[in-house]
């Protein structure tokens, strides 16, 4: 059996003084989230009360995130992640503050209401990635699983109460207060990383965009664990988003109910979410991730079948209860599952595409039910989610999460096996490419064993930056084998280097000990005379 990560009290991370300012400021940002969420989608039931039309308010929000996730990410790797998060929250404020203004002034459409709704999930997108690579910063290793847990419960116990108070707030002052609220409850967060001293071990690297880029690319391309991640996340959440299609129409249509009652459905899942990340620690004793995610997906289709065939309001809030607890305890698992496994250089990038996956599911899904409620119509649609949700459970069980391996995640402490080429002289940075050859000699019964082992570590050079790698026979020797491999840059070798895990130079030990030659595998290393296009 797997082994579980590691597990820490519920509220150890809060001990830390910056991750707890970090927290609070985050609780804030959450309430006034619900706020602008709470007051957007009943304000369009109002401007435009089509499903489609509803449902294009959750999509605003999430699509910035699919569109803007992976240069998001490889800016928060090559620059300063703390200023980076105080420009893009800013950002959100800026627009939330533009909106009320126009709502108040009455010149709020529906397009001019999904306009800066994409705005603020903008500025979202462009901070989501940094938020989540900062996370290991602030507490130990230990502590992840239950910080990442507690950033969920700060943002859905936001939900238990902003949706309620929006609803309040709607039906005493209209959405523009909604939309003042969540501009000022910014300031916190933004408070609170303007005062964190950064370790300075955690500066950004020296590439740049476009290479970070391709190397966030190439890194997730060759890492077939984050990849089952990511279809996993795809599997599940786009059943699971049918009720962000919905929500504001059940209430108003199927429970004839106002603008309170959506806020107290909303608070009934932050309730939900609140209660599972209490219960996370005891969770992840009990069950390994992936049966935690499968789980989560059968209840989430019973709360999707309750919240569609149920006409009473308590049913309904038992429904988005158990939502709430799918929420916060699938989202936590995967990443954490996420987080655990990936290198500090590529985090972010490599998070913003799990987050492509994630949010582009729950997109997609929220366009597909709201298109399906308006041809089949509501309990149809959600019906058919709940049905399509228990089956993506069961396929979801084949498609295994990463593991929490620590030692893959640590810079390798001994030499390699096979030491990387040292250049003799020093050389400009922008010069490339580089290309490195690395020479064995293989008997030809370990021939087979050698070859397998070499597709993983073209996987390795692939995910620590090289953007091409092969594996070639020479003909004119029996037994002889030359590996190559390609960085765009001299700038890109030394990273390159410090990026081999401890994982990776085991792997590299391997390979090595298949060599049969006179002396050590003969490496070279090559360098182009002009800048790499």
């Amino acid at each position: 059996m797997p082994p579980r990560t590691p597990t820490s009290p519920a509220f150890a991370p809060l001990k830390n003084r910056v991750f707890r300012a970090v927290w609070i400021g985050n609780a804030a940002a959450g309430l006034g989230t619900w706020l602008q969420n709470t007051g957007a989608g009943w304000l369009m039931t109002d401007l435009a009360p089509e499903p489609a039309m509803v449902a294009a308010v959750q999509a605003a929000t999430t699509l910035p995130i699919f569109l803007l996730a992976l240069p998001a990410g490889a800016l928060a790797d090559i620059i300063d992640r703390r200023l980076f998060l105080i420009a893009s929250i800013a950002m959100q404020a800026v627009a939330a503050v533009a909106l009320a203004a126009l709502t108040i002034a009455g010149l709020t459409g529906a397009w001019t209401l999904l306009f800066f709704t994409f705005l603020i999930g903008v500025g979202n997108a462009m901070s989501s990635p940094a938020w989540a690579a900062i996370t290991p910063e602030l507490v130990t290793r230990e502590e992840l699983p239950q910080a990442i847990a507690l950033h969920g419960m700060a943002f859905n116990g936001a939900r238990a109460v902003g949706p309620a108070l929006g609803g309040v707030v709607l039906a005493t002052l209209g959405a523009w207060a909604c939309f003042a609220a969540n501009a000022v409850s910014y300031l916190p967060l933004i408070g609170a990383f303007a005062a964190w001293k950064r370790d300075a071990s955690n500066a950004p690297s020296r590439e740049r965009f476009l290479s970070a880029v391709k190397a966030g690319l190439r890194y997730v391309g060759s890492t077939p664990a984050l990849q089952r991640l990511m279809i996993r996340a795809a599997l599940l959440f786009t059943f699971a988003s049918a009720p962000w299609a919905f929500l504001p129409l059940i209430v108003r249509e199927r429970l004839a109910s106002g603008p309170e009652t959506f806020g107290l459905l909303l608070g009934a899942m932050g309730a939900g979410a609140v209660f599972g990340g209490l219960m996370m620690p005891r969770i992840r004793a009990l069950m390994r991730a992936d049966m935690v995610v499968a789980a989560g997906g059968v209840l989430a289709s019973a709360a999707i079948l309750a919240l569609g065939l149920g006409r009473h309001p308590a049913i309904a809030a038992a429904g988005m209860f158990a939502y709430g607890i799918v929420w916060i305890t699938t989202i936590a698992t995967m990443q954490v599952a996420a987080q655990l496994s990936l290198p500090a250089w590529v985090r972010a990038r490599a998070l913003s595409l799990y987050q492509m996956a994630f949010f582009g599911a729950l997109t997609g899904g929220t366009l597909l039910w709201g298109w399906a409620g308006e041809i089949w119509g509501i309990v149809p649609a959600m019906t058919a989610a709940a049905l399509g949700g228990l089956v993506a459970s069961a396929i979801g069980l084949r498609v295994r999460l990463p593991t929490a391996d620590a030692a893959s995640a640590l810079p390798a402490g001994p030499t390699l096996a096979v030491p990387l080429p040292r250049a003799a002289h020093s050389a400009a940075p922008e010069r490339g490419p580089v290309v490195v050859t690395i020479r064995y000699v293989v008997p030809m019964d370990r021939t087979r064993r050698f070859l397998a082992l070499m597709e993983e570590v073209g996987r390795c050079r692939r995910r620590d930056g090289a953007f091409a790698w092969r594996i070639l026979e020479d003909l004119q020797e029996d037994g002889v084998w030359v590996e190559m491999f390609g960085l765009e840059r001299w700038g890109d070798y030394a990273g390159h280097a410090a990026r081999i895990t401890a994982a990776e130079a085991e792997l590299l030990g391997r390979v090595a000990s298949l060599h049969r030659g006179e002396g050590p595998p003969e490496t070279h290393l090559y360098l182009g005379p002009t800048p790499f296009r």
